[in-house]
């Protein structure tokens, strides 16, 4: 009975195991949690760099070392240096890239042009960037001790230059252009914290060429994705005012950011402008939009006539129409871009309206061009010299006739704005022009175009020289008549 009862207390009572039983399975486990874990980082590391791993070859017997067809990729900067020029390239300036664990090296490699003259004046640099090498530093101990630190190559781009017509066209010179390749010769960062990061570093390849007295500055904006090791020209650029391409952001959308280049030329501002935008890549997430003012992506009058009025070159009315829709439920990532680049071109053109010009013409070009048309007027009527305001009038070349059209468009009875266009097409194409012009408008109410304070100033419009015309007389939409008194 004992033995019977002893037995069912042992069958259900089973004995604990000792504390040491339980510390030796612990161990065991973790033993085999940590060798999963190794083997995970080994074979990362592998993938990222089949060499990693070659400085363990000096623990183990020569019969299981592990293999070294690698080897020969593990280089010092001074031993890629020799092997490029033993190649006939030329090693430009590296630049480190220290981006989380990874130590990585971007090198520009030169090519020479063949035949060049280097003291030839006006010609191209003989040496141009022809690739840009990317080098990951490896930073584990190595078997044969070196005092400077080894790199593996792990991706290489291959640079096209820039044609000479791309890289003149902001400048809207009356000659031909070329298809004739400029260089690449320098390699910058784009030393923005809005961009750079573990999963993206930028830089810029530049070029310079002087043309009609003018140094212009040229080049591609280059992605590096220290993670994927994906390396690509993203965007290709000009600009004739000698700038790189500057980062700027809004808090609402952080991770999409602008890119402006400044394209100005004398007086007229002009910018183009890209967005970072994501995509489903995955060596290379994001890619760089240019923001277009094409796109129609609000419904209503109000966009609408300010994407009229930003195509026209007419910044500033622009910005005040789309300044209301803000607060709007459509208001997007995109359209923020387009805002972006009408505020940019704003911003230089109110700030030349505002300047103290020493010339009339300037203080009138200026004016007009920011859409002040009844202050460029009132400062034309006030002059006592028009001459030079008519010579810039009549050598315009779409500058102000652009703007002047794009404001009619949107209001067709502006009185300040028919008086510029009409002033404009008599210095242009004569009185008859200027008549012919503003009949084409169907002005509905009866408008003083030409009164006193516009005679004198060498417009053909008074002074006997219109015929017709005299001041005190109106231009109707059935033609002239005289103005009531």
């Amino acid at each position: 009975m004992n033995e019977d009862t002893g037995s069912v207390f042992s069958e259900t009572n089973p004995r604990r195991p000792s504390s040491l039983q339980a510390l030796f399975g612990l161990v065991v486990l973790t033993l085999g949690l940590s060798s999963v874990v190794a083997g995970v980082w080994v074979a990362l590391k592998l993938m990222v760099n089949p060499d990693a791993l070659i400085w363990v070859n000096q623990y183990l017997p020569k019969t299981t070392q592990l293999g070294e067809t690698n080897r020969r990729s593990l280089q010092t900067l001074d031993e890629i240096e020799e092997k490029l020029i033993q190649s006939g390239y030329t090693p430009g300036y590296p630049l480190q890239m220290k981006v989380g664990p990874y130590e990585d090296m971007m090198l520009p490699i030169f090519a020479h042009r063949q035949g060049c003259q280097p003291d030839a004046p006006g010609s191209p640099p003989c040496q141009y960037i022809d690739q840009l090498r990317v080098y990951r530093r490896i930073s584990d101990p190595e078997p044969f001790e070196r005092e400077k630190p080894m790199y593996q190559f792990i991706n290489q781009l291959e640079i096209e230059s820039l044609t000479e017509g791309f890289v003149l066209k902001p400048l809207n010179l009356n000659m031909e252009t070329s298809n004739e390749f400029l260089p690449l010769t320098g390699l910058k960062w784009s030393n923005s914290a809005l961009v750079n990061g573990e999963s993206a570093q930028w830089v810029h390849l530049t070029g310079t060429v002087t043309r009609e007295g003018k140094e212009i500055l040229y080049g591609q904006t280059i992605y590096y994705n220290p993670k994927t090791t994906y390396v690509a020209s993203f965007a290709s650029w000009t600009s004739p005012a000698h700038e790189l391409p500057v980062w700027s952001k809004h808090p609402k959308w952080p991770k999409q950011p602008f890119l402006t280049v400044n394209q100005t030329v004398g007086l007229e501002p002009q910018f183009e402008m890209y967005q970072l935008q994501p995509r489903t890549f995955l060596p290379a997430p994001v890619e760089l939009q240019p923001v277009s003012l094409d796109r129609m992506l609000l419904k209503g009058s109000e966009y609408t006539e300010a994407m009229q009025l930003a195509k026209s070159g007419l910044w500033t009315p622009a910005k005040q129409r789309l300044h209301g829709l803000w607060n709007l439920p459509g208001w997007s990532v995109d359209i923020q871009g387009q805002w972006e680049l009408i505020n940019r071109h704003t911003q230089l053109s109110a700030h030349n309206a505002r300047q103290s010009w020493a010339s009339p013409s300037q203080q009138v070009l200026t004016r007009m061009i920011d859409g002040r048309w009844d202050e460029a007027l009132q400062i034309y009527e006030a002059s006592e010299n028009r001459e030079e305001m008519n010579r810039l009038l009549a050598t315009d070349t779409g500058v102000l006739w652009n703007r002047i059209k794009g404001a009619i468009a949107v209001e067709p009875n502006h009185k300040a704005v028919l008086t510029w266009g009409a002033l404009l097409r008599a210095a242009q194409d004569g009185p008859e022009g200027a008549i012919a012009w503003l009949k084409q408008q169907g002005v509905e109410e009866d408008w003083e175009i030409f009164d006193e304070s516009l005679c004198d100033g060498g417009n053909g419009f008074c002074g006997g020289e219109f015929g017709e015309i005299a001041p005190g007389q109106e231009l109707s939409r059935s033609g002239l008549s005289p103005s009531p008194k």
